[in-house]
């Protein structure tokens, strides 16, 4: 473009392109993990741990506040209801304090495997530590959350 005579003068418009809001990405996150956790059939393994190293990742570097974003759950668990909803996964559950994003425990094995196969096989270019501390903050995660809905829980509206 440079060799069109007067082109350089040529005043064109910039825009500044907003495409995701941060608080929405980490609850769209955090709902996954909420759907894997609970729905009836038991999702494939093969590369589902990956879902749990990215929200602790995301959480690591407070990349959002899951604890002062309320618009953004509940927009996103609105969505979630009517575009991807699944039997078993209860989204609206996440607004009384009962987000699961651990699952019990012969599916967690699962996932733990998962995770050591993905790491074994080099897929991580740092390896991440074991899955089982991922697993312990996002437990600590999950009874965060959980506390903060429940002890200002009339200020959620129900969907």
């Amino acid at each position: 473009m440079d060799s069109i005579s007067g082109f350089e003068s040529l005043a064109l418009p910039r825009a500044k392109v907003m495409a995701y809001q941060k608080e929405f990405i980490l609850w769209e996150k955090l709902t996954a993990l909420h759907q894997f956790s609970t729905q009836e059939k038991e999702p494939p393994p093969n590369r589902l741990a990956r879902h749990w190293y990215d929200v602790d990742c995301l959480l690591n570097m407070n990349f959002a506040d899951p604890l002062n974003s309320d618009e953004a759950m509940q927009a996103v668990i609105e969505m979630k209801k009517y575009r991807w909803a699944s039997p078993g996964v209860d989204c609206e559950a996440i607004l009384q304090g009962q987000i699961s994003l651990i699952p019990e425990a012969q599916r967690l094995e699962s996932i733990t495997k998962d995770h050591e196969e993905a790491v074994s096989g080099g897929m991580f270019f740092t390896k991440p530590g074991p899955f089982e501390a991922i697993a312990e903050r996002l437990n600590t995660t999950q009874k965060e959350i959980n506390d903060s809905i429940q002890s200002t829980r009339h200020f959620i509206r129900r969907i």
